[in-house]
């Protein structure tokens, strides 16, 4: 996602196992909480958009196995459609069917500024769950998690118990998630959403390692170095991936994410959102 000469690139020969993998792990991490088949809002570029994205094959994956009767896909050529959006959310204030909203970080600042500038709010039912994924690799804007926990709290009405983050990337079949959705509640203190919120689990199948960027040793526990992955979805593939980014490892496996290793390219599913928003700012 760094332009044209600078992609990653990973074939997935065996897109069955890919949506084996979704199978086995999203609804776990994602729709926990959530009533069979709930309505979907979905904010990252489509595959008819992106159509080599693997992000956009998850999303299309997810919502066909597991979105209901309303699954609006609310992000297109022209970036994010802010009525579309709308026209969603006000269905569901409607009905009072919680539903999930799948979407980058960035899509969900863009949604947020939006209903800022107008002051307006748009209070989805309680039990509504919100999957970000993506972060904030670009230059136009970068939110804390608590600007946007805040945001979503402020202008949609979902708290931050309701908020699931996924990590990925292309170079991986398997997703790691927070566990927000399995573990917190309604009476969860803001220090225990905060450590749920940055703690990142992986399915059994996918070892994470920390390693020193300097002589790739494995860290020890509550040590920061770049994280490694050991990924048996990568069949047509390899299993071991070594990243740019930088984590620390807690004592019960989960990770912790401290960014991107200095100096390393920005990379990253928002940036392809980013582009599409573009053309409109400019």
């Amino acid at each position: 996602t760094g332009g044209a000469e600078a992609r990653s690139v990973h074939h997935q020969p065996f897109p069955g196992l890919y949506r084996a993998i979704l199978d086995a792990s999203f609804p776990r991490f994602a729709l926990a909480g959530l009533p069979a088949r709930p309505p979907m809002l979905v904010l990252v570029p489509p595959r008819a958009v992106a159509p080599d994205s693997s992000l956009g094959f998850m999303a299309d994956h997810v919502a066909h196995r597991f979105g209901g009767d309303d699954v609006v896909w609310a992000y297109g050529n022209d970036g994010f459609d802010r009525a579309a959006a709308d026209a969603w959310g006000a269905r569901r204030a409607d009905d009072r069917r919680p539903g999930l909203i799948f979407a980058t970080a960035l899509a969900l600042a863009t949604w947020i500024e939006s209903l800022d500038g107008d002051d307006a709010r748009m209070p989805l039912p309680a039990g509504t769950a919100v999957l970000e994924t993506g972060g904030f690799k670009g230059q136009r804007r970068a939110w804390t998690p608590a600007d946007l926990r805040a945001g979503l709290r402020r202008r949609l009405g979902v708290p931050a118990d309701r908020v699931v983050r996924e990590y990925g990337m292309t170079e991986l079949t398997s997703q790691l998630y927070t566990e927000t959705l399995m573990r917190a509640d309604a009476t969860a203190d803001a220090d225990t959403l905060a450590r749920l919120d940055a703690r990142f689990v992986a399915p059994h199948w996918l070892r994470a390692r920390v390693l020193d960027p300097a002589t790739l040793r494995e860290m020890p526990t509550g040590a920061a170095g770049l994280l490694a992955f050991y990924d048996l979805g990568n069949v047509g593939a390899v299993s071991p991936i070594l990243t740019q980014d930088q984590g620390v490892r807690d004592a019960d496996g989960g990770l912790r994410l401290l960014g991107r290793a200095p100096g390393a390219m920005l990379r990253g599913c928002s940036l392809t959102a980013e582009a599409l928003d573009a053309p409109r700012r400019a």
